[in-house]
């Protein structure tokens, strides 16, 4: 079973850089959460050891659910958003003497 994300300082940072990345684009500021309310993420599984966010998918209602929609006008914003956000991992990711240390493979083999 998923446990709830606790608020950290590393997750707040995030939800900062993100509504930046939303003013950018004229998006709507996103307001924290309860856990509470936001349920368990896929990040729950690695919450203790990186810092994220949930609730980034596709806007639509009946989530996860029988009858589930998406709205595909969304798309556009999010994937807009997603390569803003991403922009900065690939400038390091760049940077002479970078290594991950994911363990994952690299895209790139380069």
């Amino acid at each position: 079973m998923r446990k709830l994300v606790a608020p950290t300082p590393g997750n707040h940072a995030l939800l900062a850089q993100l509504n930046e990345i939303n003013a950018a684009l004229a998006l709507e500021h996103m307001a924290e959460l309860d856990p509470l309310k936001r349920g368990a993420g896929n990040i729950s599984y690695v919450a203790d050891r990186v810092d994220g966010l949930v609730g980034l998918g596709a806007a639509g209602s009946g989530s996860h659910a029988p009858g589930e929609t998406a709205e595909l006008s969304s798309f556009g914003w999010q994937i807009k958003r997603a390569i803003i956000d991403r922009a900065p991992l690939r400038k390091a990711a760049k940077q002479p003497g970078h290594s991950s240390d994911s363990g994952l493979p690299s895209a790139n083999p380069d």
